[in-house]
């Protein structure tokens, strides 16, 4: 789905440098002197996507112990990041935790997408809430080819993802795409397609009010409850290896 993207607040530039010197208190590495790219500040040296990250919701982040970044979807809205540096072909992986219990209607996300929108393609993983316990979450990957999505695939998760940490990951290469839980493999796309992602993409993550279609049947959506908020959805380890 399209909404994943939330609506950004320009942070300005100064903001950022104050965040990542009062967070970080290092410098962050340029794309050509590193092939990991998404690091963890515990590994000696900056967490960072490149020259640096934008939050589109800064009362709704959370910097833990580790590196590891909170996002909350409460009333006040949800929260997300983006890369600042595009990166081409390589394999991208993150260690994320669920949010707990009853989750209906929320959609946490873990996706790469290059430039204008309107001609957007996307790689995603999109983890959508239940209204029973996070052990009945719905795993969704999906692609946007050349702005046209619709080729979602759902599948069961086979374990509790609020439990503990477990690793997404996007191999995206030049012949195919595969996403994996856990080093195995969930879904593979070839690149058969013209319209196969090629371009440079940034990295998103994000928690939003996916009332209107994340949970439920068509003609019964379940909506966020929010007298049960916040809802947390925790992401660390992030890696990036160049193909």
């Amino acid at each position: 789905m399209a909404a994943h993207r939330a609506t950004s607040t320009p942070i300005p530039p100064f903001a950022l440098l104050i965040l990542g010197l009062a967070l970080l208190g290092l410098s962050w590495p340029s794309i050509a002197s590193s092939r990991h790219l998404l690091q963890d500040p515990t590994a000696g040296s900056a967490w960072a996507f490149g020259s640096g990250v934008t939050f589109n919701s800064m009362q709704n982040v959370g910097v833990l112990d580790g590196g590891a970044i909170a996002l909350t979807l409460d009333l006040a809205g949800g929260a997300g990041f983006e890369s600042s540096d595009t990166f081409s072909f390589g394999t991208f992986s993150v260690d994320a935790m669920m949010p707990a219990g009853y989750s209906a209607g929320v959609c946490a996300t873990f996706f790469l997408q290059s430039g204008d929108y309107a001609q957007r393609n996307e790689l995603d993983f999109e983890f959508l809430g239940s209204p029973n316990s996070s052990a009945g979450m719905t795993l969704q990957t999906n692609v946007f080819m050349a702005g046209v999505g619709e080729q979602e695939h759902l599948s069961a998760f086979g374990f509790d993802p609020a439990a503990a940490f477990h690793t997404y990951t996007i191999q995206w290469g030049p012949d195919q795409t595969v996403w994996l839980v856990d080093g195995e493999s969930r879904r593979v796309v070839g690149s058969g397609s013209p319209s196969y992602p090629r371009d440079p993409m940034r990295v998103y993550f994000s928690i939003w009010d996916a009332s209107t279609w994340a949970t439920g049947p068509r003609t019964a959506r379940i909506p966020v409850d929010y007298s049960r908020a916040p809802f947390v959805v925790t992401f660390k380890n992030f890696k990036f290896i160049a193909a």
